[in-house]
């Protein structure tokens, strides 16, 4: 029997950790006027660099897999909240635009690994001005948009899909990857690896001075919109130093002017920041496999009588994609067994509006004549 040589052992155990490794937020980056990320970089709270002495995975991710028993939504971490003055948070203003990366560790390069919710489920973003160290995850999830949720002690910033639709990461042995998401990305894109990220802005309303707090919530079920569907989700917290804007980054609250010329690795994603709200809930996600040209199949069934409203609009890859109509959209009647394609980056079907009027015939009408 031969003898593994040191090379070998460790890219095993490379694989090992990458087959059980999650996500949580690494580095947080303030974005320029032109969507570039500025020199200043914070962390996330427990952040700890791979390379660090006792690193581990369970050192700095927080893992819930039971969210109904109302779960503390940041860890207390045995390293502390921040390791040292290297790895602090971020310094930034009202009004900021924030990136929150994450390296995908193949839950976006081979999505088939396990049976998980369309792009990877979702994150969101909360923030608050008044983090409590006994904050829980359910009383989080009550904030919304307005701040009338809840509790009323923070609100919902932004909602992105987990898959970024640009970020990958290395697979197989010895770097050697096959994986049509990593070769076609790794293609366009042209960099080693490229970490995903959830975009936000800080309020405008907020002061110049004091401590905002972010909870970034990654919502990650197996088996979505199946009987039996099992809870897992991931957290982390994000302190953001707060100062007063300076003359440049006031200028920019109306909304950032991406470069054409970027750099994708240093630079916010422009979809995330012009639409902060990408989708509602993990209840609205599509199970089926995504076919060609990225639109996904979903098979639809109802009764005859049933209609649901489409629209069709065009992909960025100019293909042709169908989903929610609005009111001044086509009503198309769906049979049962029918199916139709469904967008992949926007919120899908929020009404069935029947608009046949049942009539009466035969001796029914009849007898309703004589009535």
């Amino acid at each position: 029997m031969s003898v593994l040589n040191f090379t070998q052992v460790l890219v095993l155990l490379t694989l090992v950790q990458a087959a059980i490794s999650h996500s949580w937020i690494e580095r947080v980056f303030r974005m320029n006027s032109d969507g570039s990320f500025a020199d200043n970089t914070g962390y996330a709270l427990g952040f700890m660099p791979r390379d660090a002495f006792g690193y581990s995975d369970e050192n700095v991710q927080n893992k819930i897999l039971d969210p109904s028993s109302n779960p503390l939504v940041c860890r207390q971490f045995p390293q502390g909240d921040y390791l040292n003055s290297s790895y602090g948070p971020l310094q930034a203003a009202a009004g900021d635009y924030v990136a929150l990366t994450y390296e995908e560790n193949g839950h976006v390069t081979d999505p088939g690994l396990t049976s998980r919710p369309y792009r990877g489920g979702l994150t969101y973003v909360y923030g608050t001005l008044q983090q409590k160290a006994g904050d829980k995850l359910n009383d989080v999830q009550k904030w919304n948009a307005d701040q009338t949720g809840g509790n009323k002690k923070g609100k919902l910033l932004a909602t992105h899909y987990y898959d970024d639709l640009q970020c990958y990461q290395k697979k197989g042995l010895l770097d050697g990857p096959t994986f049509p998401i990593y070769m076609e990305r790794h293609g366009k894109y042209n960099v080693d690896e490229l970490d995903c990220q959830t975009d936000v802005q800080l309020p405008k309303d907020l002061p110049e001075s004091g401590t905002y707090t972010l909870y970034w919530v990654w919502d990650w079920p197996q088996k979505p919109n199946e009987v039996g569907t099992v809870p897992e989700m991931y957290t982390s917290c994000i302190e953001i130093k707060l100062g007063p804007a300076s003359a440049k980054a006031s200028a920019m609250k109306q909304g950032i002017k991406f470069a054409k010329q970027g750099k994708v690795d240093n630079m916010g994603i422009a979809s995330q920041v012009n639409h902060m709200i990408e989708a509602a809930t993990l209840e609205s996600y599509l199970p089926s496999p995504t076919g060609a040209n990225g639109i996904k199949t979903v098979t639809v069934t109802a009764a005859p009588t049933t209609v649901t409203q489409y629209r069709t609009v065009m992909a960025g890859n100019g293909a042709q994609q169908t989903g929610p109509a609005t009111a001044s959209t086509l009503q198309t009647s769906v049979r049962s067994g029918s199916s139709a394609a469904a967008p992949t980056n926007n919120v899908p079907v929020s009404s069935v509006t029947p608009f046949l009027k049942v009539r009466a015939t035969g001796k029914a009408r009849r007898d309703a004549g004589a009535q």
